[in-house]
C-alpha cells in the first residue's frame, strides 16, 4: 500500500527548534510537490516545491501492536548539517509526511486505508485518477464508488477485487 501527498491537504513537520510548519499542496508532479506555507506558521505566501521520496514506514495500532507496513511519500522541509559533522552523512533533516507518523490507528482506519488504496489502483488501471473519489460502503465487502462527486462509476468488490456492477 503507498500513502501519496493528496493537492489540497495541509501536512504538518516538527521545526528544527521547535515549534511546527503547516504547509497546503497545490501541485503535484510525479517527483516533485508544490506548496505554500499556512497563515497560521508563515508570512511567507509564494509557492514552494520539495521533492518527493518514498520511505517504507510500521503503522502502529492503538494497543501499539504493528498494524503492517506502508510506503509512504515525503518531503524534505528542513536540513542541518552541524558545524562537528564528520561526513555529509551527518545531516538530520525534519519531513513532510503524506502519512501522520505521530498518530495510532484502529484496525478499522488501516483497513479502510487498504481499501482505499486498492480503489485507486483499480481505477489507474482504467484510466482515472484517484484524486477525485468518493467511497460509500455498502457492507464488509462491496463500496460505491463516486467519481468527481455526481459520477457513480460502480461498485468495488474487496473478495473479487474488481467492479462488479
Amino acid at each position: 500500500m503507498k500513502v501519496n501527498f493528496e493537492i489540497g491537504k495541509e501536512y504538518r513537520c516538527v521545526g528544527l527548534y521547535g515549534g511546527e510548519y503547516i504547509i497546503k499542496v497545490v501541485c503535484r508532479t510525479n517527483d516533485k510537490i508544490f506548496f505554500v506555507y499556512d497563515e497560521r506558521t508563515s508570512d511567507d505566501r509564494s509557492m514552494q516545491s520539495a521533492t518527493i521520496e518514498v520511505k517504507t514506514v510500521t503503522v502502529y495500532g492503538k494497543n501499539l501492536e504493528e498494524l503492517g507496513t506502508v510506503e509512504m511519500e515525503c518531503a524534505v522541509a528542513w536540513s542541518y548539517h552541524s558545524q562537528y559533522a564528520t561526513s555529509e552523512d551527518d545531516v538530520d533533516h525534519g519531513y513532510y509526511n503524506a502519512l501522520d507518523l505521530d498518530r495510532l490507528y484502529t484496525i478499522e482506519e488501516f483497513k479502510t486505508m487498504q481499501e482505499c488504496d486498492e480503489i485507486k489502483n483499480a481505477l489507474l488501471a482504467l484510466g482515472y485518477t484517484g484524486n477525485y473519489i468518493e467511497i460509500e460502503k455498502l457492507d464488509d465487502i462491496r463500496a460505491r464508488v463516486i467519481y468527481s462527486g455526481h459520477l457513480i462509476l460502480g461498485i468495488y468488490d474487496f473478495i473479487k477485487h474488481t467492479f462488479v456492477d
